[in-house]
């Protein structure tokens, strides 16, 4: 898992439908969207209650596709046990729902998108820009989505020419999943928590390894844990 994000142990960066392109420096934020610098010392977050909707994009290379179909990638998402939407419905109290995202192509959910582009041995985020080149020729506005959650065949190379897992933009509304990742609960749950704003948990000062929640540690486990 891998994520790029700016930290500030001064300030709070507070955005509503805003994002920051975390591949740049300085912050790129919309033109219709600002931000706020908030210097209390500490970062406080309010997650908003209600449905947010989600769209699936099965993504399909000229050298490469994923192991699920839509079908089974929508049952994983959305499905009313041990999933993304089960969790977070449960976890919330009710109170945070992921719900289907309709569109033209969009099948419960899920959008199946051909890209004439290669996948083996291509850095993911290069994939990730062709890839939302040609998904922005479908849909009307990527933003209109709370989240968009893209699985990738497999064959692409994070950081250093390294394999990678999954990974998200904080506070923005886009998640990458990797092949058979995409089969993993905790990775979309981890994934889909940057999107609304939250860090990685740890204990002792080492990140990523605090097993009591989803924001501190992922397992390749299809349903579990719970």
């Amino acid at each position: 898992v891998f994520e790029k994000e700016k930290e500030n142990s001064y300030s709070i960066l507070m955005q509503d439908r805003a994002h920051a392109d975390v591949r740049k420096d300085p912050f790129f934020v919309k033109k219709q969207h600002s931000i706020t610098d908030d210097q209390r010392g500490q970062q406080q977050r309010k997650l908003k209650p209600g449905s947010r909707s989600v769209l699936v994009v099965r993504v399909t290379a000229n050298d490469g596709s994923i192991e699920q179909t839509s079908k089974e990638l929508s049952d994983t998402v959305f499905g009313p046990y041990g999933t993304p939407a089960s969790q977070y419905r449960a976890c919330s109290m009710n109170k945070l729902n992921l719900e289907m995202a309709a569109g033209t192509d969009v099948v419960n959910g899920v959008l199946d998108l051909f890209v004439d582009f290669s996948i083996v041995g291509t850095k993911v985020t290069d994939f990730e820009n062709s890839v939302n080149t040609v998904l922005e020729t479908k849909v009307e506005d990527l933003d209109d989505y709370d989240h968009i959650l893209y699985c990738f065949p497999e064959g692409s190379t994070g950081p250093s020419s390294k394999k990678w897992e999954a990974y998200a933009y904080i506070g923005w509304n886009r998640v990458m999943i990797n092949n058979e990742e995409c089969k993993h609960l905790s990775h979309y749950i981890h994934e889909i928590g940057h999107n609304l704003g939250l860090n990685h948990s740890g204990k002792n000062g080492v990140s990523l390894s605090d097993k009591s929640d989803y924001m501190g540690y992922s397992y390749d486990s299809v349903r579990w844990p719970l």
